[in-house]
């Protein structure tokens, strides 16, 4: 059973330190077993959960053939494109798993119990060390990344984005030699590190490697409420 009682007193070290001064936080082995695994990946490819990218060696998103199910109108991904990008050294990014399996559940229920926050969840990894990620750039929501296998290199900079942009917009400039570095840590298994929003970083991965990111939205800015993450049993 997962323990979550490091994670707990994390969200109130942010909660402690970056209320008037928003900063990013690194910290090592807060989770000493394993959240997610290959087979929940393997999962969300085969059984068409979330979103998948495929982040080329250049940071760009390659395209991935669709398809509607004739039962629906729902989209899928094209399966034999996905696992032969991923085998061929691609990075892959897949977004919307809040569902994946229950310990990512109960995290993101956690932080958007703590915070004003509606949380998603995304998987990124590669399978070598051929796979990169995104260049340096901005999300608008703040992030928290846990490693899950492998080790990770990351720059956090000190550069802030103008909130009066859209995130597209931004993260369209590739002359970054502004950026200043503001940490720069390497996560390995367990550790979690805290990116505020609208803040520079970058992931500079080695070897075969899964982490997960929790991009956590501000309801100030979209008024929606966190979807119900209560699990029930219909037979009781």
């Amino acid at each position: 059973m997962i323990e979550f009682i490091k994670f707990r007193k994390f969200l109130e070290k942010i909660h402690s330190e970056c209320l008037f001064e928003e900063k990013p936080l690194y910290e090592k082995s807060v989770f000493e077993s394993s959240i997610l695994s290959w087979d929940d990946v393997n999962n969300a490819i085969n059984f068409n959960i979330g979103v998948v990218d495929i982040i080329d060696n250049d940071g760009n998103r390659c395209e991935i053939p669709v398809s509607q199910y004739f039962w629906s109108n729902k989209l899928f991904q094209n399966k034999n494109v996905i696992v032969d990008d991923i085998k061929s050294g691609n990075c892959f990014s897949i977004s919307q798993c809040f569902f994946i399996n229950k310990n990512i559940n109960t995290l993101l229920s956690i932080i958007e119990d703590k915070f004003y926050v509606v949380c998603d969840a995304h998987l990124y990894g590669g399978i070598n060390g051929q796979a990169n990620s995104f260049s340096p750039h901005v999300d608008i929501p703040s992030n928290f990344i846990i490693q899950i296998e492998g080790e990770t290199p990351w720059k956090i900079y000190k550069n802030i984005a103008s909130d009066m942009y859209p995130q597209e917009y931004i993260n369209s400039f590739k002359n970054l030699d502004c950026l200043e570095i503001d940490l720069e840590v390497t996560l390995n298994p367990g550790d979690v590190l805290y990116i505020p929003p609208r803040r520079y970083h970058a992931a500079f991965p080695v070897g075969k490697r899964l982490s997960l990111s929790i991009p956590s939205a501000s309801r100030k800015y979209s008024n929606v409420t966190p979807i119900d993450r209560s699990v029930y049993d219909i037979t009781r």
